[in-house]
């Protein structure tokens, strides 16, 4: 059967659920109707201009998303430029900032639907969705198969900067490209390689908190801060470190990501000079604090980086640490691992209680098996 070939293009909007709790309104339902007026009916207006200027049509909607296909991948870098243009053009305000949106696309030769005759379904589909989902906040990706179509097309004012691989849930590790234009900068940080980072290696035994894991990457490649809450021995730092290390080998943090140990209860300034270090190569010693307080603001808000702060307890009662997490705000990357909640008025609690009695017992048995012990089985049953 004959299968043509379509360039399959995913828009997303970036922080639209923290968008909608912001958004004034005496209850849920009118702070929905707000945003549908306010955001999502004006976004969706520049989608159909864009649309119609550059063809292509639209396969369907779900949520805040678009699904698109065009018949020529050119076509399709010129309608995900250009709806990026107009909204750095023109902005829609949200109590977030500027809307910020993501796109992605991918050319293949997709299964028609047979119920949706307008439709398609396949791994194609998936891939460019997850192309879309890699994407941050005002950037194009875009399949290495798609980037070679536009090359060909030599398209004026069109750049295509690697992006590296990443990890795609159900696809595997896929090469991606930045579709920007030429006048614009790539946001892609560090294309090849690993991202910077300092984060301590993984832990060697990992048990008993997938759910919670899962729980964590989720919210993580959303914006804002994250607290993992809970009593001394209930392994927050070996979950905050688990996840830190599988959200940097799924490509959620290419612009690096940053362990601070606050256990020597490091002042502000030490603590931004670290970050520094980590995410720029050097500690801006040369930099006044407060050009490097904001420059480290910007790059949490606007690139794809995570800060994490372990213990951070120690350091609760410090006013200027403090003042700097409420400014970094929700559209900044943050994970802190504490025994109580901060006063800092935002952020997601999960809270990290103890291991089911089974699974506590089959941690201690791998532990000690690991360092050459071999206890009874029949010991622990038995208490």
């Amino acid at each position: 059967m004959f299968r043509t070939f379509v360039t399959l293009v995913f828009t997303d909007l970036v922080n639209s659920t923290a968008m909608k709790s912001l958004l004034p309104g005496e209850d849920i339902t009118a702070r929905n109707q707000a945003y549908l007026e306010t955001i999502l009916v004006p976004h969706r207006r520049v989608i159909e201009h864009e649309r119609g200027a550059c063809g292509g049509r639209v396969v369907g909607t779900e949520g805040d998303g678009c699904f698109l296909a065009f018949d020529d991948a050119s076509i399709a870098a010129r309608f995900a430029l250009a709806v990026q243009r107009r909204h750095r053009e023109q902005p829609i305000e949200t109590p977030l900032g500027p809307l910020q949106v993501k796109i992605g696309f991918h050319t293949g030769a997709p299964l028609v639907d047979p119920e949706s005759p307008g439709n398609y379904v396949g791994r194609e589909v998936d891939c460019a969705a997850r192309i879309a989902g890699a994407a941050a906040g005002g950037q194009v990706l875009v399949s290495e198969t798609s980037a070679a179509l536009v090359r060909s097309a030599e398209l004026a004012g069109v750049t295509l900067t690697p992006a590296g691989e990443r990890e795609l849930k159900g696809i595997g590790r896929l090469a991606v490209v930045e579709l920007h234009e030429t006048t614009v900068p790539a946001r892609t940080v560090e294309p090849t390689g690993r991202p910077r980072s300092n984060l301590p290696a993984p832990p060697d035994v990992f048990l008993g908190r997938g759910k919670l894991l899962e729980e964590l990457l989720d919210l993580l490649a959303k914006q804002g801060l994250v607290i993992l809450k809970g009593e001394g021995g209930m392994g927050k730092t070996t979950l905050a470190l688990r996840a830190a290390h599988d959200a940097i080998e799924a490509g959620m943090f290419p612009a690096g990501a940053a362990w601070i140990d606050c256990s020597t209860a490091p002042g502000l300034e030490e603590c931004l000079r670290q970050l520094g270090q980590i995410y720029f190569g050097d500690r801006m010693e040369q930099e006044p604090i407060e050009r490097c307080r904001s420059r480290l603001i910007e790059h949490l808000q606007s690139a794809q980086a995570l800060a994490v702060f372990d213990n951070f307890e120690t350091v609760a009662s410090d006013q200027a640490l403090l003042r700097w997490l409420h400014d970094l705000g929700p559209r900044g990357h943050c994970l802190l691992t504490t025994r109580e909640s901060p006063a800092l008025g935002h952020g997601r609690v999960l809270q990290v209680r103890e291991l089911p009695r089974n699974e506590a017992a089959l941690l201690f048995m791998r532990e000690a098996q690991r360092a050459g012990s071999t206890p009874d089985s029949g010991a622990d049953a038995a208490a």
